[in-house]
């Protein structure tokens, strides 16, 4: 992960424009602003942690409550395996589709809030999650009976 993160590469380019810290870190914190590196911008920053623990613990297993830096490595490098065939939300989405829905929702709302300065509010970008999930769930639906 050693990919230099969007705002850091913005602040670079037009640092009267972006400050490199974290904006979601600075606003829910009261500790020093985090500069914001590649794992602050996909996991660490705690709104976007507190997405990832609840939808996590929801849609895929109970177990990832405390779901860690090294889970998240660990899915985006396909090498955690977890079993989601009897879980009763959604058990036809693979654990890789449900990650995916995870992370374009936090990145989509990141990104609003850099470039149009939408709030980053992670109970909507669960129900976000939660409408993307039942979408996809109702294509797989539909493929079944065609």
């Amino acid at each position: 992960m050693e990919i230099v993160a969007i705002r850091h590469k913005l602040h670079c380019h037009f640092p009267g424009n972006f400050a490199p810290e974290c904006p979601h870190c600075c606003a829910s914190s009261t500790s020093p602003p985090a500069i914001e590196n590649t794992e602050n911008l996909l996991f660490s920053c705690p709104p976007k942690l507190e997405v990832w623990r609840h939808t996590h613990t929801f849609y895929l297993s109970p177990r990832l409550a405390h779901f860690a830096c090294e889970e998240y490595l660990a899915l985006l490098q396909f090498r955690l395996d977890i079993d989601r065939s009897s879980h009763e939300l959604f058990p036809k989405l693979s654990v890789f589709q449900v990650f995916s829905c995870i992370q374009y929702a936090i990145w989509s709302a990141h990104y609003r809030h850099i470039f149009h300065h939408s709030p980053f509010n992670p109970s909507q970008i669960t129900n976000s999650i939660h409408r993307e999930l039942v979408h996809l769930n109702s294509q797989l639906s539909l493929e079944t009976l065609i």
